[in-house]
């Protein structure tokens, strides 16, 4: 029995990137491991249609009450609210495999993992937001020494200088407004940062 289970778990990780089977694995096929395989992999049993054209030109016809009683006990191992709190904190779909009385702990994992990753997103739009505004900030500090040098130059007439001195004022006002943002922004990423790990917690607390 350990050593069938210790088979199953390597098939796991086998097949999770495989689509079909070569000429010596149609041969070898134990179709329940093969089932039980892809089932822990999340593949649906439709899974077997692959397996059937893989095999067809080996003269290989899988043995289908083998597979889906396989499959059946796969999803077991799949099915399990860590698996489905993965899957929706990655930001990934919703397997359809898990039914039944699989799919409430499945569930309540994804959902679980699903409100982690959209909170999750909107900490990286604060953060980017923040990182712009830092950026708008440095850059209309830059505007105003260049615009600064400019009137330093020889041969300006008034109306050049009048202007300068317009565009220095305004950017004045754009740097005063970078600089009563930020700290407003840096205070909204904290609260949202905060969220996040009380979600977090939430979850770990719910398992």
């Amino acid at each position: 029995m350990w050593i069938r289970t210790v088979f199953m778990l390597g098939l796991v990780a086998l097949l999770s990137g495989c689509a079909t089977l070569d000429r010596d694995e149609c041969l070898a096929a134990d179709w329940y491991l093969l089932g039980f395989s892809d089932a822990a992999a999340g593949h649906g049993a439709q899974r077997i249609d692959d397996h059937r054209s893989a095999c067809a030109e080996h003269g290989v016809i899988p043995i289908l009450d083998d597979y889906l009683v396989g499959h059946e006990q796969g999803k077991r191992k799949f099915c399990t609210w860590e698996k489905g709190y993965s899957i929706g904190r990655n930001g990934d779909g919703l397997n359809p495999i898990c039914d039944g009385d699989l799919k409430y702990d499945f569930q309540s994992g994804y959902d679980a993992g699903r409100g982690v990753y959209r909170q999750a997103l909107e900490v990286t739009a604060q953060e980017r937001a923040l990182e712009q505004l830092r950026e708008d900030r440095r850059q209309a500090r830059l505007d105003i020494i260049d615009k600064e040098n400019q009137l330093l130059a020889d041969g300006l007439d008034r109306n050049q200088r009048y202007n300068l001195l317009r565009e220095i004022d305004t950017l004045d006002d754009r740097l005063d407004e970078y600089e009563d943002q930020i700290p407003q922004r840096k205070r909204q990423l904290e609260e949202e940062r905060r969220y996040l790990q009380l979600l977090e917690q939430e979850a770990r607390a719910s398992r």
